[in-house]
């Protein structure tokens, strides 16, 4: 698979114009309602309020070189600081790499918030020891096991910055990621969030293949928003707003497809564009390329598109 031929890969709804408002504020729970049926359950939609976020303490305090002092930042430093938050479970075996590719980046400015999820394999050390050098690098503990949605919302809420990236415990970062995302946003400023292409890294850490993102231009944002197209956004490739994740309510509580349909209301509400440069590498620890993320994915696509379906036959009646 190579990037001339990924358009294949994105998920589109060809249907009338429907306004955002018509669709944006209903959307988590008619999909909700429409995997529910998929699934033979029920599932019921909580947003989050930014207001009754509980707000997380750290587990480890940094002793490190203050961000300030920080000779490593010199010329790089930007006054806009981004937050990057990193679930992580048991992830000994890469999260290493995963902190050690933001923090070598070229836009210094960062703080990198890992949420323990209640790893038992050494994970904990791993982290302490990096924070105790780098006090851009803070470490918290779930009490109990919460799931990557939950630990995310409630990091959003420890988050100093003005931008949030998020960046999973087993991808890395290219080190012009972040600069580039921010300078899109710049050039930008009607959306409130952007995404990036990926690599597909293997069980030894080559790439191997090519994700593709969407919205990439105003045309494609446009049939996002009015006719119901699909943004195709993974987490680790996301930098958006602070306040415009807390505004639409950050992630649901589901067991899958939550990030398919974040993407979605983040994208109605705020705007979304993205560059087709794989600025992240994505790590795939399954036998192939068909593992359970792809079969989830897959799920939410077919049950947000039937979804649409119905709202735009409504529409045309």
């Amino acid at each position: 698979m190579n990037a001339e031929n990924i358009n294949t890969f994105v998920p589109k709804v060809s249907a009338k114009k429907i306004t955002t408002s018509s669709l944006g504020g209903s959307i988590a729970t008619s999909i909700a309602t429409s995997i529910a049926g998929t699934l033979g359950g029920t599932i019921v939609p909580k947003l989050l309020n930014p207001q009754k976020v509980k707000t997380a303490t750290p587990a480890f305090v940094t002793a490190g070189i203050p961000l300030e002092a920080d000779p490593a930042i010199g010329k790089n430093f930007h006054p806009e600081k981004v937050s990057i938050i990193m679930p992580a479970f048991n992830a000994k075996d890469t999260i290493g790499e995963a902190i050690t590719s933001a923090l070598n980046g070229t836009h210094k400015n960062i703080e990198i918030l890992v949420t323990d999820d209640g790893s038992t394999d050494g994970t904990e050390k791993i982290v302490t020891d990096m924070a105790r050098t780098d006090a851009r690098i803070k470490y918290y503990k779930n009490s109990k096991n919460l799931g990557a949605y939950k630990s995310r919302n409630v990091m959003l809420e420890a988050a100093t910055g003005k931008y949030i990236a998020f960046l999973d415990s087993d991808d890395t970062w290219e080190p012009n990621k972040l600069e580039e995302c921010l300078n899109l946003l710049k050039q930008h400023p009607e959306v409130k969030s952007v995404g990036h292409a990926l690599r597909y890294l293997d069980k030894r850490g080559n790439k191997v293949s090519y994700i593709p993102t969407y919205p990439t231009n105003q045309t494609e944002l446009q049939d996002v928003q009015e006719n119901g197209a699909l943004p195709w956004v993974f987490p680790t490739a996301l930098v958006a707003e602070r306040e415009a994740i807390l505004d639409i309510g950050g992630f649901l509580d589901w067991k899958v497809a939550a990030d398919t349909e974040f993407m979605a209301r983040l994208a109605q509400r705020h705007g979304m564009l993205g560059t087709k440069a794989p600025l992240g590498n994505y790590r795939v620890l399954g036998n192939s390329l068909t593992d359970k993320y792809w079969l989830d994915k897959r799920l939410a696509i077919d049950c947000v598109k039937e979804n649409l379906r119905a709202r735009f036959a409504v529409n045309r009646s």
